[in-house]
């Protein structure tokens, strides 16, 4: 992750010509790539659960927060690489979610900068140069979308840090095989807290594909036990 946000940081973002642009499964007008202080670019490829990956209600509340918190100062450009343009404009149509969308059909924006691999690290905060002020998926982890309304007011002033501690995981990963719709899956991760601080669980993300854990440091906290 540190590694990602190192390398990204800083980097300008190359955009290619002639990509059209769709709303609702209608062709439209395309967000300008120049022209305003600050963008969030949003790249989603062909790969896997697009619904999962675009998670369209998410971005409709980020945007009419942004254009109520900042009026003409961001601009949200959407690319994607559609697989089936038809269970776009479903999705579109599903979720009522009018917004422009650049359809980059044979992935030109990807090949340009060479996106990293982890969806969570394809959507980004740019400033009017196109460079990477901040990295990560704002409608995959609400934290990030305080950093960017941070960075975009002029906030930028750090919280101060929680005292850390680590974990150890019985497990990192369950497989649940062909999981079938409408049927309630479930499985348990024991955790055990292995540093001196105590630890508080204050967020969890399962990936497309089955459960994956992390082992990652907790912060510190009133808890009653080492495991949790």
């Amino acid at each position: 992750m540190r590694k990602i946000v190192s390398e990204w940081t800083g980097k300008q973002i190359k955009f290619p010509d002639g990509i059209s642009c769709v709303e609702t499964g209608v062709e439209a007008d395309c967000i300008p790539l120049s022209g305003s202080s600050y963008k969030i670019l949003m790249y989603v490829d062909s790969v896997g659960c697009i619904n999962c990956k675009l998670r369209l209600p998410y971005w409709k509340t980020i945007l009419t927060e942004a254009d109520s918190l900042f009026p003409g100062k961001v601009d949200f450009l959407f690319f994607f690489q559609p697989k089936d343009e038809r269970e776009l404009t479903y999705l579109f149509k599903r979720d009522n979610f009018r917004h422009p969308v650049f359809l980059d059909r044979e992935n030109r924006l990807d090949k340009l900068n060479r996106f990293p691999s982890p969806m969570e690290y394809r959507c980004f905060l740019l400033d009017s140069d196109n460079k990477v002020l901040l990295i990560g998926n704002p409608a995959l982890n609400p934290k990030v979308w305080e950093l960017y309304k941070q960075q975009i007011s002029g906030n930028t002033q750090p919280e101060p840090k929680a005292a850390q501690t680590s974990v150890q995981a019985e497990t990192l990963k369950h497989d649940f095989g062909t999981m079938k719709t409408g049927k309630t899956y479930a499985c348990t991760f024991t955790l055990t807290n292995t540093g001196d601080a105590p630890l508080v669980i204050t967020d969890i993300k399962t990936t497309g594909y089955g459960s994956d854990l992390e082992p990652a440091t907790g912060s510190a906290g009133s808890n009653d036990g080492n495991k949790g």
